[in-house]
């Protein structure tokens, strides 16, 4: 443990509903989502550390018809997201989008399967390797495009089916060197099976390598390009982990 950051609360420079953590390696910067004042606050790592009374600045406001909700931040101009567009009290539309952090316009990508019409995705982008791969969590369904949503691939799962059903498919996505991560449940939504045990392996191009079976109910992961490894957390009897993909992908 270093320090923290970050105070839960309603006054200044305190967040009142957590969201997305966006990271600039750059220039160590985090940016973090408050819904509550529907703002995205910057904070810089090195002088929070250093400054016990620091205060954030406001990166970005958020427009209440639409926002992102998870994003990956490339620069001040780019970041590809998310976004969420809420159509009622209780319900929502949800699409992938470039966003501009400095003038905050979205430019929604290119819509590849327009037929899905309650669309749930969890997504992994690199503007480097000009891809962006966005995995159904409803259906047996992953999409691989260009960072403009130009399609390459579509990559149909044998329990592929055009209409919904109650079962969980991917819940993640990273992008690991030349290889894509995702985890995968397949099973029933309204129970603890809904949780993902395993991890599929694709190349670049969406064709399946292999499966990675963890055995443990998996809540979130995140790939650690420094030591090639995913980094997991668990509903289960641990709580963290880690699993080194040296020699095994």
């Amino acid at each position: 443990y270093v320090q923290s950051i970050g105070e839960l609360g309603q006054g200044p420079g305190e967040i009142t509903i957590l969201g997305n953590i966006g990271i600039d390696n750059i220039r160590k910067n985090l940016y973090i989502s408050d819904y509550g004042k529907q703002k995205i606050f910057s904070y810089n790592v090195d002088s929070a550390f250093a400054n016990p009374f620091y205060m954030p600045n406001v990166k970005m406001e958020m427009d209440k018809g639409i926002f992102p909700d998870v994003y990956q931040f490339f620069s001040d101009t780019l970041a590809i997201g998310r976004m969420i567009s809420p159509t009622s009290s209780s319900s929502f539309k949800q699409m992938l989008a470039r966003l501009n952090m400095q003038t905050g316009k979205i430019l929604p990508l290119k819509e590849n399967h327009p037929e899905i019409e309650k669309k749930r995705v969890c997504f992994t982008a690199s503007e480097t390797k000009n891809i962006c791969v966005e995995c159904y969590t409803g259906y047996d369904l992953m999409v691989i495009t260009d960072i403009m949503g130009n399609l390459k691939y579509n990559i149909y799962g044998p329990e592929w089916k055009e209409n919904p059903t109650a079962t969980h498919y991917y819940s993640k996505v990273a992008l690991a060197k030349d290889k894509i991560i995702a985890s995968y449940s397949g099973g029933n939504k309204r129970t603890d099976d809904y949780y993902p045990t395993k991890f599929f392996v694709f190349d670049i191009e969406g064709n399946y390598l292999k499966t990675l079976d963890i055995n443990r109910k998996i809540t979130d992961f995140c790939y650690d390009d420094n030591s090639n490894r995913i980094i997991m957390s668990f509903n289960d009897d641990i709580q963290f982990g880690y699993l080194e993909l040296n020699g095994l992908i």
